[in-house]
């Protein structure tokens, strides 16, 4: 049962004669039935002129004339003279029930006749000045009765929490998320984002499907939105349905607070809003507002919920902390009531609190959990924390950490300059224990940040370190580089000896990559079979050492388990900034490097700046056309064909033709025409390559088709590496299609094949042209520079 809100006389007191004080007013306090709450700290002079000006008839007139059932809340009752002022001030509950009254003596200066004598010790005021603290002491009589009425629900909770042992865990899970409520609260953060935030943790907390804040549309009085909201998933958003909804729909839009369970009977005009809503259970709470708008809090759920009389209570305190912090919002100059009250609040926030004077270097005030930080109840005695609290300027940073020495706890500090009960500039500081949350934070960071395979720093760490890096050598003006490292022919590892040797291979790599870095380079797995290394201009000095080396390592055959396995690598090398000022640039430049390096056969790392000559068409408009060129069905590109001639000895010997080479160039309206150099690399490198290979070689099959029909059946058609590598994993499709569709005898088709062509590419491309009576090629027979079929 809820106790009786009762009003504590000292507090009262100090309200008052604070009040009188700043007012030259005469105040005192009375209980509803009459009898005095406080009494008038005056002289005997002053009692003596309030006892012949101010009659006990017409102060008991004006005590009379509050009630419960009347709602004026000032009275003014006239006096003989009139230079006398006689108000009365009611101070009410929540609900309208009068907790006491307030009776204000004064004196209008500006009315008091020439011949009339008054002390000079007598306050004075004048009825406008009056009227104004009037409303002052309204809004600190308000103020206390909520927060005297938030601290007995508190207090309630707190003692029901000491009677049951059984529900300790849930308690302190329903603490945890009120005290980070409350951090919400106290922060300085916008009305929106603490809403959210208070919003998530309430609906996470309850496990509801919605959790959101229904208010009257600002222009449209007949009408209401949610605006702001939180929901499990995007499935149980009522944000659209509940956008400019007529309030006559809304069964439980009239001022009153509704719980209605799964199984609730309901009338029907829930019933058809629960169905629209597609909800079955739901907690709607009003909250009271001064600028007369409705506001609901809402807590939804699809389910079969049954709400208990502990959520229930949960979500009247987050309705009271936000219906709070939109009166701290709405009235910026409202006060807290008391000092005694401030430290009942402050209390039992569960941070520490400290107040500091900085311009008399002293604390005014500290709470229990701050003494607890601190080690000692002293304030005046030299800690660490006393120091660091006390140097603190404005200027700096408002936020920082800081770590007990002797029990290795975290705590995170906030500073804010505030106005103090007795209206002097102060600091306010507050103290969270973050110990749990560095804990957790470290774990996660390097979970975040490490490869599980490897145990190297990831994709994601790279990305930030190279961020910090291009920043570093940016603003000290020096230079550093970037090795991005592939590994050759890792698929056919992975397909021919199961992913665990692949895995056994990736955690050899890493560690002599480990060993050529050494201790101030950083390496990292990007990807699947993907490492970087970032060299800081501390250790370029190395750059072409570490190239050696990383090539040597690679020149070695593996040990996987009982067998050795060849595996080299390919390597693209940036440096920073020449070659670019951001990630995204210098990633595309190492890409473009490692790429052409693979092209120029195995084991082989490319500098950017050596590779960059030959990649003229590599512009962004460039890569534009060429993407438009692809797509509009790579007519743009041409098909060249270039002659091979035998040379016959003899006097009289002539040379023959017996072929063609296909090659392509690009014909582009603006960029002119392009020679195969100058733009397959970049087609490969986004790619677009295998379009273009394919027309050039179903148009050099047809080509050649045409000779051996007319005249020139020894002729053979010649596809060089370029075009050959734009087809990638597809090629032994496209080719063999090609040789379909054409007609053209297999024997007088060539493929051109470089040293450094993979083996298995190798194997799979015989399968298009190799007659299976004939003998098979030995992998000896790939190093020539041709293969016949």
């Amino acid at each position: 049962m809820e106790e009786k809100l009762s009003l504590e006389e000292s507090i009262l007191q100090e309200m008052q004669d604070a009040f009188g004080i700043a007012h030259e007013v005469y105040a005192q306090c009375f209980a509803p039935d009459n009898h005095a709450l406080t009494s008038i700290s005056v002289t005997e002079q002053e009692v003596d002129f309030l006892r012949r000006h101010f009659s006990q008839d017409a102060v008991l007139e004006l005590l009379e004339s509050f009630t419960d059932e009347d709602p004026e809340d000032v009275v003014m009752v006239p006096v003989e003279k009139p230079y006398l002022i006689l108000r009365g001030v009611a101070l009410r509950d929540e609900d309208g029930k009068l907790l006491g009254k307030w009776v204000l003596m004064g004196v209008d200066e500006n009315l008091i006749p020439d011949d009339t004598f008054i002390a000079n010790d007598i306050r004075r005021t004048t009825e406008d000045s009056l009227d104004k603290a009037i409303i002052l002491l309204s809004v600190l009589s308000d103020n206390y009765v909520k927060e005297r009425r938030a601290l007995l629900s508190l207090s309630d909770a707190v003692e029901k929490t000491k009677e049951s042992g059984e529900n300790l865990e849930e308690q302190l899970k329903k603490n945890e998320v009120m005290t980070g409520i409350l951090k919400v609260m106290e922060s300085d953060i916008p009305f929106s984002d603490m809403a959210e935030d208070i919003l998530k943790r309430t609906g996470e907390y309850l496990s509801l499907s919605s959790c959101f804040l229904l208010m009257d549309d600002p222009e449209e009085k007949k009408t209401a939105s949610i605006t702001y909201e939180w929901r499990r998933s995007e499935d149980d958003s009522l944000k659209d349905i509940l956008k400019n909804y007529k309030k006559d729909k809304i069964p439980f839009y009239n001022g009153k607070p509704y719980t209605v369970s799964f199984d609730a009977k309901m009338p029907e005009k829930f019933t058809d809003c629960f169905a629209e809503l597609k909800i079955r259970a739901g907690i709607f709470l009003p909250i009271e507002d001064e600028k007369e708008r409705q506001i609901y809090i809402c807590g939804t759920d699809r389910g079969n919920r049954r709400f208990k009389t502990e959520e229930i209570t949960f979500l009247n305190d987050v309705k009271r902390i936000i219906q709070t912090a939109i009166v701290k919002r709405e009235t910026k100059e409202s006060l807290t009531g008391s000092y005694n009250t401030l430290d009942a609040v402050l209390e039992n926030v569960g941070c520490g609190i400290a107040v500091i004077d900085r311009k008399h270097h002293k604390f005014l005030y500290t709470n229990e959990k701050y003494h607890e930080i601190n080690g000692t109840s002293d304030n005046e005695k030299d800690t660490e924390l006393r120091r660091l609290l006390l140097s603190q300027k404005p200027e700096d940073v408002n936020r920082r950490e800081y770590q007990e020495t002797l029990s290795d706890c975290w705590y995170e500090i906030t500073f804010e300059q505030v106005t103090w009960v007795d209206n002097s500039d102060v600091m306010f500081c507050t103290l969270y224990d973050i110990t749990d949350n560095k804990i957790y934070q470290r774990r996660i960071e390097r979970q975040a940040n490490t490869d599980d395979l490897t145990d190297l720093p990831n994709k994601k760490k790279f990305e930030k370190d190279l961020a910090r890096e291009i920043r570093t050598v940016i603003r000290q003006n020096e230079k550093s580089a970037l090795f991005y490292i592939d590994l050759d022919d890792f698929k056919q590892l992975n397909d021919g000896r199961g992913r665990a040797a692949g895995d056994d291979l990736l955690k050899e790599v890493s560690k002599e990559l480990i060993k050529v870095a050494g201790y101030h380079i950083q390496v990292y797995r990007t990807g699947g079979d993907e490492f970087a290394m970032i060299i800081p201009s501390s250790e370029t000095g190395k750059t072409d050492t570490i190239r050696k080396k990383l090539t040597d390592v690679f020149k070695t055959p593996w040990e996987i388990g009982e067998e050795k396995f060849y595996c080299t690598m390919s390597m693209g090398i940036v440096s920073i900034p020449d070659d670019g000022r951001d990630y995204e640039t210098l990633m595309q430049k190492v890409d473009y490097a490692l790429r052409l390096a693979k092209r120029s056969g195995k084991n082989h790392p490319e500098e950017y700046k050596e590779v960059a000559s030959t990649a003229k068409a590599y512009r962004p408009e460039t890569e534009a056309l060429l993407r438009e060129a692809v797509q509009r069905g790579c007519g743009e590109f041409e098909v060249y064909f270039r002659p091979i001639v035998e040379s016959r000895p003899g006097l009289f010997s002539e040379d023959k033709c017996i072929g063609a080479e296909a090659s392509v160039r690009w014909k582009n309206d603006k960029l002119g025409e392009l020679m195969p150099a100058d733009f397959l690399p970049l087609a490969e490198y986004l790619s677009l390559g295998e379009p273009i290979g394919k027309k050039v070689v179903r148009e050099a099959c047809r080509k050649c088709r045409y000779w051996n029909d007319f005249g020139h059946p020894e002729y053979i058609i010649h596809i060089n590496p370029d075009i050959l590598r734009l087809l990638g994993d597809n090629a032994t499709e496209i080719v063999k299609k090609a040789i379909e569709d054409s007609g053209l005898i297999q024997r007088n088709l060539m493929l051109e094949v470089l040293n450094g062509y993979s083996v298995c590419d190798m194997n799979a491309m015989q399968k298009i042209y190799w007659r299976p009576e004939e003998t098979p090629l030995s992998s000896s027979d790939f190093e020539e520079r041709y293969v016949l079929g």
